[in-house]
């Protein structure tokens, strides 16, 4: 695996960054790429950097102001090797493409110690000064990570500062389901210290226990065993290492652990590779004290595993919740706070209203506004908000956007005995927060402001569909193809807003839905008994004994008794919508004909 390894002056400031093949990346102090945030002398974009057949190629960019040195030469395009390096600055970036891996070819420990959290607690640090200066950078590093990646690298950064014993340490991934162990990150104080091999072993001892275990090899003896059998591929230069658990953090599908691998150091051992002096070595003149320095490490690693396990906790939460708001409410939000989505998502069957909202006139005001296609997709983008703003507002889940139509339903992932009631009154206020926007509307697309909407209600598969990645939340069942045809009648029908008649036997008094007939959908088997809702205003709106009379006329029709309905239409104004459909219907007969079933057939989808 190639990789770019940038160190400045102190030794916090570093990071290991992939580099993938045929990817052209920018390298600067705050671009895009590759950034290093900490020496000025480098330009917010100095030079790209593109990997071509394990050769990495550096070209710097006119504008960059400091020279870039190779092979002790100001160089503005050259390529690099394995191994070799460049200069901007204070900050050296290495080449390097050691590979990272667990291991179960590695010799038998000699000694090997659990250490409880209790044990842990006991523990002082003799070192604890160094320790605390630390650990207080950590809300500073902490809150410079801009992803989950660059977190790993800074943590791994901090205990590579905090444990100057330590020659290398990663963030280990035990994969439970296909039983694989896999290097997350990692990182070395040397920068020529060949790939790092972790120990299965060890990492899946750390995870079946849930506490941190150290193993210490005996080099000597390692070393002869290595050279008569050639068995041992495991890195010998360090002679232990300790796995430190991680809490579970992915619902025990994956596990994740610390491991931090060195080698002991005598009263006269130096830190290599810390030119800032701050990991000057403690004197241990024995191999006991050794360990006691040892036994700090470990409480030192628990504590930054703890915070560690917590950032990426939240940050799991932080997607959850991401993923959860593209499409509930913040009141369903609430109740699944602490909920696995995998869960709340899951589909089931269930009892739903439907809500189908349409923008009218969208085909003609789209050809009107086509020399101005961004003003277009500006009053889109408006109406579209008005609708999802109001179905969240009632509660509802947005389900599904096609281009200018978007749905909504109520009834998953929480049950809502009032879902029909509510999916009407987001109707009502969806029509007349268009209506208000027509009416100020200076945009030249004020036709665009007339809204169709469907309402249906029954059973239904609603849940996720898709991955994490493709993720889409709608309903299935006949009842979503009744509120799509309901929708798309309320232009033939001129009536903005169409239910079907689950629905409005689940409604109050106060919205009071009027009858329109029994409909048969264009290319459906089943007909609809469809009501209308009248919400535009209270001026013009029909009495309680009109409401009687449309009731009548809807049942006389059905009936096939057509005199009455003409003799209880007289008491209804022109132009009401279920007055103009009968009549229509009826076409100046007085009775129906032969073999009529009570329905009115819509002729187009």
């Amino acid at each position: 695996m190639a990789e770019l390894i940038a160190q400045g002056s102190k030794f916090e400031n570093r990071w290991r960054r992939k580099l993938v093949e045929g990817t052209s990346i920018g390298l600067g102090r705050s671009c895009h790429g590759f950034s290093v945030g900490w020496d000025a002398q480098i330009s917010r974009q100095h030079a790209t950097l593109v990997l071509q057949d394990s050769i990495l190629h550096v070209q710097k960019f006119e504008s960059a102001g400091n020279p870039i040195f190779f092979l002790g030469k100001e160089t503005d395009s050259f390529s690099l090797t394995q191994g070799q390096h460049f200069v901007i600055g204070e900050t050296t970036f290495n080449f390097s493409a050691n590979q990272a891996l667990a291991t179960a070819d590695v010799p038998h420990p000699v000694q090997q110690k659990t250490f409880s959290h209790q044990f842990l607690k006991q523990v002082r640090y003799r070192d604890a000064d160094r320790r605390i200066g630390v650990l207080n950078r950590l809300p500073d590093v902490i809150a410079s990570a801009v992803n989950e990646d660059d977190l790993l690298t800074k943590m791994v950064n901090t205990l590579l500062t905090g444990i100057w014993s330590a020659s290398t340490v990663g963030i280990v991934k035990y994969q439970c389901h296909d039983d694989e162990t896999e290097v997350v990150h990692w990182d070395r104080r040397s920068l020529n210290g060949g790939d790092f091999e972790a120990s299965q072993r060890l990492v899946r001892q750390a995870i079946d226990g849930g506490e941190t275990v150290l193993h210490f090899w005996d080099k000597s003896k390692s070393s002869a065993a290595a050279g008569q059998t050639a068995k041992y591929t495991f890195d010998l230069s360090n002679d232990w290492a300790f796995a430190c658990p991680l809490d579970d953090i992915s619902a025990g599908k994956d596990r994740w652990v610390v491991y931090v691998t060195g080698r002991n150091r005598g009263p006269s051992d130096s830190v290599p590779g810390d030119p800032s002096g701050l990991l000057s070595p403690i004197a241990k003149p024995t191999t006991q004290s050794s360990e006691a320095d040892l036994e700090g490490d470990i409480k030192f690693c628990e504590l930054i595993a703890s915070t560690l396990c917590n950032l990426l906790y939240l940050r799991k939460l932080e997607r959850r919740q991401v993923s959860l708001r593209r499409f509930f409410s913040p009141a369903v939000l609430q109740a699944f706070a602490d909920a696995d989505p995998d869960e709340v998502l899951q589909p089931r069957q269930c009892r739903v209203s439907v809500l189908f909202c349409d923008l009218r006139g969208f085909s003609k005001t789209s050809e009107a506004m086509s020399d101005d296609l961004l003003k277009l997709l500006a009053v889109v983008s408006q109406s579209l908000g008005v609708m999802t703003r109001v179905i969240f507002q009632q509660g509802g889940v947005i389900g599904d956007f096609h281009g200018d139509a978007a749905m909504g339903f109520w009834g998953w992932p929480l049950d809502q005995p009032d879902g029909a009631a509510k999916a009407v009154t987001a109707a009502i206020e969806i029509q007349r927060q268009i209506n208000s926007k027509a009416s100020q509307s200076n945009t030249g697309g004020a036709s665009l402001f007339r809204m169709g909407i469907g309402i249906g209600t029954g059973q239904a598969v609603a849940g996720r569909i898709g991955t994490d990645d493709q993720v889409k939340v709608t309903a299935f069942g006949p009842v979503v193809n009744v509120a799509s045809r309901l929708e798309g009648m309320t232009q033939e029908l001129g009536c903005p807003i169409l239910i079907d008649q689950t629905t409005a036997s689940e409604l109050g008094s106060s919205l009071n839905p009027i009858p329109m007939g029994s409909i048969l959908p264009f290319s459906m088997q089943r007909p609809v008994n469809v009501f209308r809702i009248d919400a535009s205003s209270q001026e013009g709106s029909l009495s309680v004994r009109q409401t009687q009379m449309l009731h009548a006329a809807v049942s006389d029709f059905s009936g096939g008794r057509w005199r009455l309905v003409a003799e209880h239409l007289q008491a209804i104004p022109d132009g009401d919508p279920t007055k103009a459909l009968l009549i229509d219907a009826m076409a100046g007969q007085d009775s129906p004909p032969e073999n009529f079933d009570g329905l009115i057939r819509m002729k187009r989808k």
